[in-house]
């Protein structure tokens, strides 16, 4: 990640992706401020090198602290949705109240860290151009929150669609510990290792590459009941049992990120986990 000057990166949202994504542009020379929405994590930002920042888009009495937090090249908007209905039903206002302050501010390119649920189960391959969208509530979600980043003037807008978020801290081998007839087990997984998130947002930074949709899924696709059976029996937990069908299901490509000449850190996710200990 070479850096001759201190350019300066904004993370929103500095949890299982957003915090080692941010130690990792602190190591290679960037100033980066880093939100969180809980005052105990405050300390640790700044004990790893990043600038804190308490912002909670959901009760913005601090509008002020927004603004200096936007101070920065370059903002990464690393929100989801939430799982409780009561908070991902107003996850459309918290980045209206974004986008809102990015018009008042200097930032001029923004990376919106998205999700494969964009995308329908439809039996068939995704790519960025694919017009196939989910109905669901939080595939709805992401697709409106990528628009209204993407319809933001004087700023160029790059969304990521990442699959499921793995690693060793967030095992794959604890997703069906110990369950039993899980259903479409040969459905095709779409996943993607932590390092090669990280890799992937340091790509299109580093390489200027906006105003673009990526999808970000590790090339290999192998079937739930194989791979999660594998990923158990490496975590030392109960090994589950799957029905031998496949349902709806899709698969990410991941060809355009590979055309700019990216490599996947682990491509093979079945190798990954031969080769990882609990």
């Amino acid at each position: 990640m070479p850096n001759s000057k201190k350019n300066k990166l904004a993370i929103l949202g500095c949890g299982w992706l957003g915090l080692p994504l941010a130690q990792s542009f602190v190591n290679a020379g960037w100033l980066v401020n880093g939100s969180t929405t809980r005052h105990e994590k405050l300390s640790h930002l700044g004990e790893n090198g990043i600038q804190p920042f308490l912002i909670n888009l959901g009760a913005m009495d601090a509008p002020e602290n927004l603004r200096s937090f936007l101070e920065a090249d370059v903002l990464i908007v690393n929100v989801p949705p939430g799982r409780p209905e009561s908070e991902a039903s107003t996850y459309q206002e918290k980045m209206e109240v974004l986008a809102t302050a990015l018009r008042q501010s200097l930032v001029k390119k923004v990376m919106f860290i998205s999700s494969t649920s964009v995308y329908a189960d439809n039996c068939t391959v995704h790519t960025e151009e694919s017009l196939a969208f989910a109905d669901s509530n939080s595939g709805k979600r992401m697709m409106a929150a990528e628009q209204v980043f993407n319809q933001l003037p004087n700023v160029q807008c790059t969304v990521v669609r990442f699959g499921g978020l793995i690693n060793v801290q967030r095992h794959p081998g604890r997703f069906f510990n110990g369950k039993t007839a899980v259903a479409n087990g040969l459905a095709p997984v779409n996943l993607i290792h932590l390092d090669d998130c990280i890799g992937i947002i340091d790509k299109i930074i580093n390489n200027n590459l906006w105003g673009q949709t990526f999808n970000a899924v590790a090339p290999s696709h192998p079937d739930k009941e194989t791979f999660y059976t594998l990923a158990t029996q490496k975590y030392g937990g109960i090994s589950p049992s799957f029905i031998r069908e496949k349902l709806e299901f899709k698969i990410i490509s991941s060809d355009k990120i590979l055309k700019t000449g990216y490599r996947f850190k682990h491509p093979d996710l079945l190798n990954w986990l031969k080769e990882t200990d609990k």
